[in-house]
C-alpha cells in the first residue's frame, strides 16, 4: 500500500513541477504589450479530427500567450452539419474561438 501511495505522491509532484516550470517560462518570455496571438484553422469534412484540431490550438494559445487578443480563427471550408455543429459548441466552450466562412475571410484580408 505504501509503494502505490509513494508512486502517486511522485507523480503528482513531477507535474506540480512541470507546471511550475511552465508558469516561470511563460512569466519569463511574455510580451509586454499584451500579445497578440491568431491560430487560423481552415476545416472541411473533419468531423472526426474538427474537435482535436481546435482543441490542439486552444491549447497552443493557451500555453504561449495569455489575455490580449488572442484568438481561434476557424474557417468554413464547406463543411459538413456535424463538424459544423462540433465547431461551434467549441467556440461556445472557448470564447476565443470565432468562427467564419471563406468569404468573410477574405473580406477581413482585403482591409
Amino acid at each position: 500500500m505504501t509503494a502505490i501511495s509513494t508512486a502517486i505522491l511522485i507523480i503528482f509532484a513531477v507535474l506540480g513541477i512541470i507546471y511550475c516550470v511552465r508558469e516561470i517560462t511563460y512569466f519569463l518570455y511574455k510580451n509586454k504589450n499584451n500579445c497578440s496571438i491568431i491560430i487560423v484553422t481552415p476545416l472541411k469534412d473533419e468531423k472526426h479530427n474538427a474537435e482535436f484540431i481546435l482543441r490542439g490550438a486552444a491549447e497552443r494559445l493557451r500555453w504561449f500567450c495569455r489575455g490580449g487578443k488572442d484568438c481561434i480563427i476557424c474557417i468554413d471550408c464547406d463543411m459538413d452539419e456535424e463538424t459544423e455543429n462540433i465547431c461551434k459548441a467549441l467556440c461556445k466552450e472557448y470564447g476565443f474561438i470565432k468562427l467564419i466562412k471563406k468569404q468573410e475571410l477574405i473580406k477581413l484580408l482585403d482591409e
